[in-house]
């Protein structure tokens, strides 16, 4: 199973009370102000289903310039991601795009206790050691920098609402948005098992295909650190940025009126 611009239009479309009810959930998490050093912003936030469908339909509304600045840092991301730290594609200098619908995850950060938070990042070294032994079975070996690279507890961030929580209030919440996500059966179990609920390689595939998105990586990677050339990437990015064009932008109804977003 495939998911399709037609398909994700479609859910789009009909589950405007969906999106309301993630957008109402979301709110519960107090809110915060912070340096904006925008070390959180070091690393494609992990997404629910539905906030992927959100944030692919402000992806689609966007001013054309803008949108191809962010497939294009997506793009980069995503085939670069095992050798090159990269950035949020939503970044812009200090500023989030697409602040008012970011992640859970982005909304949380700086809330979570210290001792959760090292909890998560040990899983999380875990399954980074899981992807550096895939990548040695195809014969490459990830740099230095990225192997040790970890995102420190972050003190900066402070709440700004009085409302009392911790890690198991933080935990509930994002327990409803994931049975918000539930509701779309197939298609969230792929976006979190295909995908393992990254954006970027969600987005891509939607554009070239999943089985040419990950050969393609691999034959990026591969180049850059066997020969230090981009070739293969300036390649498939301007293949990618066309394509664009036809996949993920809002189309013109029968009457001729265009419809915002990428149904």
């Amino acid at each position: 199973m495939e998911m399709s611009r037609e398909v994700i239009g479609s859910m789009i479309t009909e589950n405007r009370q969906l999106l309301r009810e993630l957008h109402e959930t979301r709110e519960q998490v107090p809110r915060t102000i912070c340096d904006r050093r925008t070390c959180c912003c070091s690393l494609l936030p992990e997404s629910s289903f539905l906030e992927f469908l959100q944030l692919l339909e402000a992806v689609g509304r966007m001013e054309s310039k803008e949108r191809q600045g962010v497939i294009s840092k997506t793009a980069a991301y995503y085939f670069l991601n095992p050798i090159d730290r990269g950035s949020c594609p939503f970044l812009s200098g200090t500023d989030c795009l697409v602040y008012e619908i970011r992640p859970f995850t982005c909304r949380a950060y700086g809330l979570w206790s210290k001792e959760f938070y090292d909890r998560q990042a040990e899983i999380s070294r875990e399954a980074k050691m899981q992807v550096v032994a895939g990548w040695k079975a195809l014969g490459i070996d990830l740099p230095g920098n990225i192997l040790s690279f970890r995102q420190e507890y972050c003190l900066n961030v402070k709440a700004c609402d009085r409302v009392p929580y911790d890690d198991a209030f933080l935990n509930d919440i994002w327990a409803e948005i994931l049975t918000l996500d539930a509701r779309f059966a197939s298609y969230d179990s792929l976006y979190r098992e295909r995908y393992f609920s990254d954006l970027s390689f969600a987005l891509i595939s939607l554009v070239i295909g999943t089985q040419r998105a990950l050969v393609e990586k691999v034959r990026i990677v591969k180049e850059a650190v066997i020969s230090g050339t981009r070739t293969k990437l300036r390649r498939i990015m301007d293949e990618i940025l066309q394509n664009t064009e036809r996949t993920l932008l809002p189309v013109r109804s029968q009457g001729g009126l265009e419809t915002s977003g990428i149904l």
